[in-house]
């Protein structure tokens, strides 16, 4: 096996970390042929919060996985979510210099670089510029070169994070001897996953809801136009339950994954929670955890409609909301959704290419971080990633760290 063709993703969520390794074949397609998984410690929201906890379940993942390969990682592409990450579209424009208002190489470069040139403070780091359209006298243009017009314009969406929680996940990577590549937000990787380019093209708002935070991408003329973070997820859901009806968090994990409309003609049904270890069975009156459920999520919703609603219409989002992520397994979030939203909702799916294990929502991520993998062995995609800002910077702050 070429080690050349391996490529690696790693997810460090707040339920498990996730290693998937896929082999490239022929330079175009992908095969997984090893994955791992670890149930969750010291990271929190995206946040590593105890550095040795993390390096620990991490490197039990990624050990899985190189056995079940049969190859050892060299490198990999490391997913980042976390309400520290922030996003802001800045806009750039420059005259078309040329005798004949044709457009050069030299006016893209300049007009680009301008775009991304933004400073940031100095604990701040970029991690994605994302290219939006190039616009000539207002029209949109895909490639504008040798185009002749007067006016130049482009804008990148350009999302940053907090360079220490940044830089302690790469250094959970890096202590296994691991280079990470690149660094992708978990709304961007999960949407290459469970939209696809007409919907993008038409407009639409995938969010991600993990069981720490719920990331979100909104797509419109096949380019991401935002993206945010909340810091709520299911572990909210499950505290609701918990504190609502007195019951210990692992029932309430067992209550929270439940069809409970399964007979909503009758919702004022009850079901048996089973005694675990001290406690005793239990009677659940079904409405209540319905009305529990729903009012976190209606609020989960809610807040990030108001943040898109800043700088984008709802009406614009003719492909509707795709839901995916494992919360995205609660009953009937798609109505929810669409009541919050007032546009069409539906649950994602993961590509037919995935094994059967990989299919279900939570693994989204994942296999997006293998999809950007594969597309940057090719070279190809809209999603422009600063590798030496974000690497060199934060290697660095190594160095900084290392000399004081």
């Amino acid at each position: 096996m070429n080690k050349d063709n391996i490529i690696g993703a790693i997810e460090m969520g707040t339920a498990k970390v996730v290693v998937a390794i896929g082999e490239i074949i022929d330079g175009a397609s992908l095969n997984i042929i090893g994955v791992g998984e670890s149930p969750s410690q010291g990271i929190m929201k995206g946040e590593v919060v105890d550095f040795q906890a993390a390096c620990t379940v991490t490197h039990a993942a990624i050990l899985a996985a190189e056995s079940k390969a049969g190859v050892n990682l060299s490198s990999a592409f490391l997913a980042q979510t976390g309400y520290h990450l922030q996003g802001f579209l800045n806009e750039s424009s420059v005259n078309i210099g040329s005798s004949d208002s044709s457009v050069m190489q030299d006016d893209i470069e300049r007009v680009t670089k301008d775009a991304k040139n933004k400073q940031l403070p100095a604990e701040r780091v970029y991690i994605h510029h994302i290219q939006n359209p190039f616009k000539l006298d207002g029209r949109i243009i895909t490639n504008p070169l040798n185009i002749q017009g007067q006016k130049l314009q482009v804008g990148y969406w350009s999302v940053h994070g907090d360079l220490r929680k940044v830089r302690d996940n790469i250094h959970v990577v890096n202590s296994f001897g691991i280079k990470v590549e690149d660094v992708i937000i978990s709304s961007i990787a999960s949407g290459s996953m469970v939209a696809d380019q007409t919907e993008k093209m038409n407009g639409i708002l995938v969010i991600d809801i993990g069981r720490g935070t719920t990331d979100y991408a909104v797509y419109r003329g096949g380019y991401v136009t935002q993206t945010g973070v909340i810091p709520i997820g299911g572990d909210h859901i499950t505290n609701d339950i918990s504190l609502g009806l007195r019951l210990d968090r692992n029932q309430c994990e067992i209550i929270k994954k439940q069809n409970l409309y399964s007979n909503m003609e009758d919702v004022q049904d009850t079901f048996t929670i089973n005694a675990e270890n001290s406690f005793v069975p239990r009677n659940i009156n079904k409405n209540a955890v319905i009305q529990i459920i729903e009012a976190r999520m209606k609020e989960l919703f809610s807040f990030v409609r108001k943040q898109i609603e800043v700088d984008f219409r709802l009406k614009d989002l003719a492909a509707g909301i795709v839901l995916t992520g494992g919360c995205s397994r609660l009953s009937h979030i798609d109505r929810i959704a669409k009541e919050v939203f007032e546009v069409d909702a539906r649950l994602g799916d993961n590509p037919p290419w995935a094994c059967e294990s990989l299919r279900d929502p939570e693994y989204s991520t994942v296999l997006g971080l293998l999809h950007y993998a594969l597309r940057s062995q090719e070279k190809k995609g809209i999603l422009k990633v600063q590798k030496p800002g974000i690497l060199n910077k934060v290697a660095k702050m190594f160095n900084n760290l290392s000399l004081g």
